[in-house]
């Protein structure tokens, strides 16, 4: 069977409610999917770290995408009978400057409700946008783990014995970094044994303390991981900041923690840095080239070539460079130019007396 998703988004008003129709075919093996319907609503107070259209899009689209990454819903525009209702609150707190996201799933006889929060302190546009999509991917596995069906493991025990036997394998999964799998553990412990004790409330702290500050650790480890593709040094440091800054955000009841996780993103703010400026060189010595011989056609031409021209440049030097943005003016010339590998943006300027500078052009 082929799979497609279509997806219709309908924005009703400044209220900030959206519908979204969503069809998506599921693989005939896979367990069924629950039929729902889907409203979206947003508050930001009159907070706009980004447009609103940016930020709806962010968060509701990462959580649609991680909804239906393994077939498990089956979106409706309409009510009816089997039709469920799930419902997206995305709130910005200013004071607090974070964004949060609350899940709840209602179906015929049951309820369920999964939150998301993260830091958006001292973000530019780019991190804020990703922030928001981490936070709706995040709410969104959540909400998923809560519908995983328990699996057949015998465990016909006490209470106490069931909830314990799965905490062990949690932490068992968690330490051979298999993440998602010890997620799902943990939220089996809060769905299936409610009256644990001890183990639910060692269940749930792990959901938003424990797991996460290992995972974070783990990913500053893989920035030692050789790569031919020296870009992918950011994944890992992305994933651990995103992971520290929800921890920021959902356990601001532990002043030790929010210390701890502040500590770690000071650090891995300082380990970002260096590893920018280490890029950020990388692409003005390569650009260093097409300086050189901007500068060689204007000693003999008396001007800057125009845009076919430049590109005709490009492909006889050994940088690998394409060009985002050109103006030739009669008092001078502006080149935006992108190293396919550095991804850095860099601006050349030339001056109508042939002098050229060159920098890389900053993320706002």
């Amino acid at each position: 069977m082929t799979t497609g998703i279509q997806k219709y988004i309908y924005f009703t008003g400044f209220a900030g409610f959206v519908w979204v129709c969503l069809l998506l075919l599921p693989n005939s093996s896979a367990a069924e999917p629950h039929r729902v319907r889907l409203s979206t609503h947003f508050q930001n107070h009159d907070w706009f770290p980004l447009s609103k259209t940016e930020m709806q899009s962010a968060a509701v689209d990462a959580a649609l995408a991680e909804l239906t990454r393994k077939g498990a819903f089956v979106f409706s525009d309409k009510d009816g009978p089997g039709v469920g209702l799930l419902t997206l609150n995305v709130s910005l707190v200013e004071v607090a400057e974070l964004v949060k996201i609350s899940m709840t799933l209602d179906l015929a006889e049951v309820s369920y409700v999964a939150t998301a929060a993260t830091s958006l302190r001292g973000m530019n546009r780019q991190g804020i946008f990703r922030a928001f999509e981490h936070v709706g991917t995040t709410a969104a596995q959540r909400m998923r783990l809560k519908l995983v069906p328990a699996s057949g493991n015998g465990l016909a025990k006490t209470e106490n014995l069931a909830a314990k036997a799965l905490y062990d394998k949690a932490q068992q999964l968690k330490q051979e970094t298999r993440f998602e799998e010890a997620a799902t553990r943990f939220a089996t412990i809060e769905r299936l044994h409610p009256d644990a004790g001890k183990w639910l409330l060692l269940a749930q702290d792990e959901i938003r303390y424990g797991l996460p500050l290992f995972e974070a650790k783990y990913r500053i480890t893989e920035m030692g991981r050789f790569s031919a593709n020296p870009m992918e040094i950011f994944k890992p440091v992305e994933r651990a900041n995103q992971l520290f800054r929800q921890i920021l955000a959902e356990n601001t009841d532990k002043i030790e923690r929010i210390q701890e996780a502040q500590r770690y993103l000071d650090e891995l703010s300082f380990t970002q840095r260096a590893l920018q400026n280490s890029i950020e060189a990388q692409s003005l010595s390569h650009a260093h080239e097409i300086k050189f011989f901007l500068m060689t056609h204007y000693n003999d031409q008396g001007t800057w070539p125009d845009e076919n021209e430049m590109k005709s440049i490009l492909k006889t030097l050994t940088s690998d460079f394409e060009i985002l943005g050109y103006l030739r003016e009669e008092n001078g010339l502006k080149i935006t130019l992108e190293h396919r590998t550095y991804k850095t943006p860099l601006l050349l300027t030339g001056s109508d007396r042939g002098r050229i500078t060159l920098e890389v052009q900053r993320d706002l």
